[in-house]
Formats: structure tokens, C-alpha cells, sequence
């Protein structure tokens, strides 16, 4: 026997003296199982010792055995590649491993109209520069009912267009009525984005005919948010957050804020956005805020505010 033949006796003897670690029977090549780990369900791909090669999100991810349990669901794989919305194939990549389906519904086709005829001329020509050609149904019904000084809940699907289902109608009240509006959002990253819009509909506009549209929250210095009650006219349009107009509120007798009182004087639209968000103690201090903002421009002179 030479040396390479008692090398290999040894490590054969060697191995053959090592325990191989049981894998449970439910636990198989190509299978799910749920990880203790990483608290959802993961693909086996293969065994080294204790250690499962897995697939976590599209990851390749090593789990030991025994943090590994029976998939708490009947995984059934799917094609990804099915789904064309790109949005969605990134969630259902992400949860693919918690989904046991993909159904496709078709889409119903859209109900639009033309943009009313009454709508003033300037911003007409601003919604059809910046691509918005018609109203969909529910963003004609919703300007209609605004008209009629009615208030409105709007429940339509995410990217449905409900921003459009006001916006229009706070430019529209601004240019021929100098009727002013507030825009109130939850989240500062929701103000945010909101203002950029309207901002780009108000450049569409005629210089001349241009609001004034200001940005009330948490990351704009109070100085800012002074200034913009200090000048010769106030803000047509105000995005803010429930916890700066909280604080706003207590301004309303001071002074130097001369331009706070003359748009509260002529509020006339008041927009809650996520207002499914409101609940709990957040939504009776929301609802103790609205009635301070009512009480805030009737004292202001603002009769048509109910």
C-alpha cells in the first residue's frame, strides 16, 4: 500500500466516524420551509452538514437546520414574469415566498369627459400642458359637487387621480373668486411631493396669473412661515401638516401675521388627505384641530365655512 492509499483509508475512516446530521423528512431539495431566522418561508436548494442552502427574496442566504420548521403555507411557484406592472412584479419578487397565487384581472376601461366648459380659459391650457387632456368620472363628479359647496369623501384606488379631483377646483376658486385653500397631509414626504405638483401646474400658468402657493411643514424654517403672512398678499393655496397649523392656529390674533386673517377671511376649500389615517388619539386630536381651524375663520369674518 503506498502513501496516496493510506491517505485515502485515513480520511475515509475519518468520515466514516463523523456523525451526518439527520434532516427531517418534510425537509427537502426544491421545497419551502419556514425560517425562524428570517420569520417567512424560504426555497431549500441544497444541504452542507447542518446548514441549508436557501433562497431568501433572491438571495442564496445559509440557515442551520434546526431554525428551519414546515412551511407554514403550500407555497405554489408562479411566474413572475406574468405580472407587466412594474411596481407590482418588484412586491411580489420581494413576498415570493408568501405568495401561493397570481391572478391577473383586466382592467376596466376608463370613464373620462371633457374638461368642463366653465373651468377658467388660463388653467384649462395649464391641465392640457402638463398631459391632462379630460376629467375621469369621479374627477367630474367631484368638481361638480364642489360647486355645489358640498363636501366630499374621495375613495377611489392608489394613482387614481384624486389629487385632480380638487386641485383644479382650488386654482379655479383662486382665479375667479380669490377664494383661498388648505391642503392638509399627515406626512411631510405627502406635502412634499403634493407641492411639486401644484407647482408645476401653477408655471403653466400665465406669469401674470400665477399663485401664490406656500409650503407650511416641519422642514421649512418658521421665519419662511412667517414671511409668507408678512407681505401684500397671502398664499392662494397652503400644504401643511396637522402639527404646523396647530401651531399656526395660535397665531391667528398676532399682529405681525396681518395676512393669516385675510386667508382664513376667504378659506373655502379644506382638503384632509389619508384621512383613513386619522383614528384612534391622533383622530380626536385631528378632529379637536378641525373645529379650532372652523372657530379660527369664522372669528376671521369667514361666514361661507362650515
Amino acid at each position: 500500500m503506498d502513501s496516496m492509499d493510506s491517505l485515502n483509508q485515513s480520511a475515509i475512516r475519518e468520515a466514516v466516524k463523523q456523525d451526518i446530521y439527520p434532516i427531517p423528512d418534510w425537509l427537502e431539495v426544491g421545497k419551502y420551509a419556514f425560517s425562524t431566522e428570517h420569520q417567512r418561508n424560504v426555497k431549500v436548494n441544497g444541504f452542507l452538514g447542518h446548514i441549508a442552502n436557501c433562497l431568501v427574496s433572491g438571495e442564496t442566504v445559509h440557515i442551520e437546520i434546526e431554525k428551519l420548521s414546515p412551511s407554514t403555507i403550500e407555497v405554489t411557484e408562479f411566474d413572475i414574469s406574468k405580472i407587466s406592472h412594474l411596481t407590482y412584479a418588484s412586491v411580489a419578487t420581494e413576498w415570493q415566498n408568501e405568495i401561493k397565487d397570481i391572478q391577473i384581472f383586466p382592467g376596466d376601461s376608463a370613464k373620462s369627459s371633457t374638461i368642463p366648459a366653465e373651468i377658467h380659459p388660463s388653467l384649462k391650457q395649464a391641465l392640457i400642458q402638463t398631459g391632462i387632456n379630460e376629467f375621469y368620472s369621479h374627477q367630474l363628479k367631484a368638481w361638480n359637487e364642489l360647486n355645489q359647496g358640498h363636501s366630499i369623501c374621495i375613495t377611489t384606488p392608489t394613482a387614481s387621480g384624486k389629487s385632480n379631483s380638487f386641485i383644479p377646483f382650488a386654482f379655479h376658486q383662486a382665479l375667479t373668486k380669490q377664494r383661498t385653500s388648505l391642503f392638509i397631509y399627515p406626512l411631510k414626504a405627502l406635502a412634499s411631493d403634493q407641492y411639486s405638483k401644484l407647482i408645476k401646474l401653477n408655471q403653466a400658468l400665465p406669469s401674470q396669473e400665477q399663485l401664490f402657493i406656500a409650503k407650511c411643514t416641519g422642514d421649512v424654517p418658521l421665519e419662511t412661515r412667517k414671511n409668507y403672512f408678512k407681505g401684500v398678499k397671502c398664499p392662494d393655496i397652503i400644504v401643511i401638516s396637522p402639527d404646523v397649523l396647530h401651531h399656526l392656529l395660535y397665531h391667528t390674533d398676532k399682529s405681525q401675521l396681518v395676512l393669516l386673517k385675510d386667508f382664513l377671511s376667504r378659506l373655502n376649500l379644506i382638503v384632509c388627505d389619508e384621512s383613513h389615517t386619522y383614528i384612534s388619539s391622533f383622530g380626536i386630536h385631528f378632529a379637536n384641530l378641525l373645529r379650532r381651524l372652523r372657530l379660527a375663520a369664522q372669528n376671521s369674518g369667514n361666514s361661507a365655512l362650515r
